[in-house]
């Protein structure tokens, strides 16, 4: 939206547009002074004293259970998901933007990493593969080297086999999540009249995901290359004007590098008659580029909005940002005529009278001369 940007500009100071060459150009900083000013305090009102989250009793004989589903709860938000910068995103996106969005869901991926073990015995590395298939994780050979080590025992010498390994552990990992949704990715139905989108008949998340991202979430190499990379990439002009700079491509990609490659996902939260009985269903339809890869009935949509100051019977609210704008221009106006007067004071134009009006560059070679008089 062309308000996103233009708070974005304004809380960056950038340029109005309207500068002129020899004038000046100041812009003052109302919009981030505001916003920098209420961020600690909004934060201390959400987190403050642990308040972040809370499982409150039904009865006495639930207290202990409710304790330690709040330390599980807080330990997920704050340090699983790096809960501090979360909430100091969407803080700052509610007071920047009429809207700010955050992400509440159960997310399964693809984990890996290579391990490597030396001076493994028969014994310990048989131990170690039981222990990993215990996990649920899957293991793969990258190298192994077989010693023969020697070592006195109550018989005499014996001969032992030395195992060193390099192995790849893979495995499914679910986690809460909880990360801040750029307003600019969402979209909203336009009938919905309240900031809560489990009102909202349509929500969608549109974002970016690289070859790698998709299959670490569990999506099918084979079928993400059927689908290619043949859309067309085009930015939000507020997506660019927040990520980019003037002399950047936001659309250029590595065309070597085929795990890197990029993807358009739509995650959407729509109801929709799927079966024919003449009643919607909510469902979760997830589109990579034109191609629909998930499509299930579900009873939860995992986004949160947030804002400023709430407009009735409408979802997208006031920024604190809008408020502070007027101030912000009308300030750096005054300042920027100000300073122009000081400018004229202190470098003052130079009057030419008629009689050095002339054909042959008199003029000029007045002006040019510091130490006329006239």
């Amino acid at each position: 939206m062309l308000f996103r940007s233009e708070n974005y500009n304004y809380y960056l100071g950038k340029p109005y547009g309207n500068e002129r060459d020899g004038f000046s150009s100041i812009v003052t900083r109302e919009v981030m002074e505001v916003i920098e000013w209420m961020c600690p305090a909004v934060i201390k009102a959400f987190a403050g004293d642990e308040r972040i989250v809370s499982y409150e009793a039904v009865g006495a004989e639930d207290e202990a259970q409710a304790d330690q589903e709040t330390d599980i709860a807080r330990h997920f938000l704050l340090k699983k998901n790096n809960g501090f910068l979360t909430l100091l995103h969407w803080i700052k996106d509610t007071l920047l933007y009429p809207n700010g969005y955050v992400e509440l869901a159960v997310q399964e991926e693809t984990k890996s990493r290579v391990e490597h073990y030396k001076g493994l015995s028969q014994m310990g590395l048989n131990q170690l593969m039981i222990s990993l298939a215990n996990d649920g994780k899957e293991v793969e050979f990258l190298e192994q080297e077989v010693t023969a080590v020697e070592t006195m025992g109550p018989m005499g010498p014996v001969v032992q086999e030395s195992f060193e390994i390099r192995i790849r552990v893979t495995w499914q990992e679910e986690f809460p999540k909880w990360c801040p949704v750029p307003p600019d990715e969402m979209l909203i139905d336009n009938d919905c009249l309240s900031l809560d989108l489990d009102e909202a008949d349509f929500i969608a998340r549109r974002q970016r995901k690289s070859f790698t991202q998709l299959v670490n979430e569990g999506k099918d190499p084979d079928v993400l290359e059927t689908i290619g990379s043949s859309e067309s990439y085009q930015w939000l002009d507020e997506r660019t004007n927040r990520l980019f700079y003037e002399d950047e491509d936001p659309d250029s990609e590595n065309e070597d590098d085929t795990s890197m490659e990029q993807f358009w996902v739509h995650n959407c939260y729509v109801y929709v008659d799927t079966d024919g009985d003449g009643l919607a269903e909510f469902r979760h339809i997830e589109l990579i580029g034109s191609a629909i890869v998930v499509n299930e009935e579900v009873d939860y949509q995992p986004y949160v909005a947030a804002s400023s100051i709430l407009v009735p019977h409408k979802h997208t609210g006031i920024a604190l940002a809008d408020i502070a704008k007027d101030l912000q221009l009308i300030r750096s106006t005054l300042w920027r005529e100000l300073l122009n007067n000081i400018y004229k004071l202190n470098v003052r134009r130079k009057y030419v009278g008629d009689n050095f009006i002339c054909d042959e560059g008199g003029t000029l070679d007045v002006l040019f001369d510091t130490t006329s008089e006239f």
